[in-house]
């Protein structure tokens, strides 16, 4: 009888008192910089080297990653340069915490620069940052999932603003597409597209302004 009671017990935390989990994608979601212009500025401070893609900016953080200094250049790097957190997303980063949810941000911006930002402009808010290695890839598209996987974590809801966000919107029980209404602010590029697509998907949609923390400051 007692470990029937036991395993009635830890059925019902399994099924009524499982933990909530939103995961967040990270630049043009939260901040309006995009990783490449994070690149591009550190690496004018940090590198020799001139670059002409994206793919080489990512390239050469790789390498830069590769130093054993390189946590505190990107420490050094943001206690110099600001990034802009629209106002919108830290309402719903609050609201999701005071409901109990657990905050994950999964991104394709390097490792060391997510966590940095969620240090210093988010105020520590997600719970488990996962970035990209860019000494093995970019993580995007599925790659974010698999990373998920990895973690053992199936997100309640996954927030995101572009098509590489969509498999991680997929994968969680609710995917919300955020659009930046503001054309002059880092707007997804193919956006028409991303809503014509989210509403094939059944996700919800949701707007934000141009309002960031910085500017109201």
């Amino acid at each position: 009888m007692k470990r029937y009671f036991i395993l009635l017990l830890l059925l019902s935390n399994t099924l009524f008192g499982q933990e909530k989990t939103a995961v967040f994608n990270l630049d043009g979601t939260i901040i309006s910089e995009s990783n490449g212009y994070m690149y591009e500025e550190f690496t004018d401070v940090y590198s020799n080297h001139s670059f002409e893609t994206y793919n080489d900016l990512v390239h050469e953080i790789g390498e830069i990653s590769q130093r054993e200094n390189y946590q505190k250049l990107v420490d050094r790097f943001f206690k110099k340069n600001d990034v802009d957190v629209y106002e919108d997303a830290i309402e719903i980063i609050k609201k999701l915490k005071a409901e109990g949810y657990t905050l994950v941000l999964c991104t394709s911006t390097e490792e060391h620069f997510a966590k940095e930002i969620n240090k210093r402009f988010l105020n520590g808010a997600f719970d488990k940052v996962i970035g990209s290695d860019l000494t093995k890839g970019v993580n995007s598209y599925d790659k974010k999932v698999s990373e998920l996987r990895k973690h053992n974590i199936h997100p309640d809801v996954a927030y995101g603003n572009s098509l590489s966000d969509f498999p991680m919107m997929n994968y969680a029980e609710k995917g919300v597409l955020v659009v930046n209404d503001d054309d002059e602010r880092n707007k997804y590029k193919d956006y028409e597209e991303c809503v014509d697509d989210a509403k094939e998907n059944g996700f919800e949609i949701i707007h934000f302004d141009d309002d960031t923390v910085e500017e109201e400051d």
